[in-house]
């Protein structure tokens, strides 16, 4: 296992904790309140296409069966996915898939019955969006962006789930939507802005 890599336990004062809702509330707020300005009145931006050979790793049957916690990835470790692409973006020594689900329930991160806990992203050090024009400055300044976002299932109109959240990452964007990779499906998506953007709760760059 990489030397290099070391994530804190997923813990937080109660007072911190606090702090950091009333925050991550606001720069939700902010974000939902600039997608529906982009929405009613969208403004070109720059086309970028990242990478596409993360989504046929990620469907393999012994990717699926990688034990979770009480869980496995295919079942509850769509966080795992996305957070292991991120880090192969950045490229380096880092740990195996097989190796990052250990550590995350090791630390915390996952609970059995909810999911992976939303700070994992938090605490790597990324940043969240409060504006939707971070997405695409980001996507046009770096020579490999990704974004990960966490979308309602509600309103995810790919969604195999009606209730809960998911994440999954942007690798690109064109003039009319963005290029996603989602773990629950075998391509690389297009999803319009009108359709993604409705259900995206946080976004997280890379």
């Amino acid at each position: 296992m990489s030397t290099y890599f070391n994530i804190s336990l997923r813990r937080e004062a109660p007072d911190r904790y606090d702090q950091n809702r009333e925050i991550n509330t606001l720069i939700q707020k902010n974000f939902k309140d600039s997608v529906s300005k982009f929405l009613e009145n969208p403004y070109p931006v720059y086309d970028y296409a990242g990478e596409d050979d993360f989504n046929r790793e990620w469907n393999s049957p012994k990717n699926k069966d990688i034990p979770y916690s009480s869980s496995t990835l295919g079942e509850s470790g769509c966080a795992v996915y996305v957070f292991h692409q991120g880090l192969r973006y950045r490229k380096g020594s880092i740990p195996s898939i097989e190796q990052l689900a250990q550590i995350l329930a090791e630390n915390g991160y996952y609970e059995p019955g909810k999911g992976t806990w939303h700070c994992l992203f938090d605490h790597w050090g990324l940043r969240r969006a409060s504006n939707i024009k971070e997405i695409f400055d980001t996507l046009d300044i770096k020579e490999l962006p990704l974004i990960t976002i966490l979308v309602s299932n509600q309103l995810y109109p790919v969604s195999k789930s009606g209730s809960g959240s998911h994440f999954v990452n942007i690798v690109g964007v064109t003039q009319n939507g963005f290029l996603i990779d989602d773990p629950n499906k075998e391509n690389r998506l297009f999803l319009e802005f009108e359709r993604v953007l409705p259900s995206v709760q946080v976004a997280w760059l890379w």
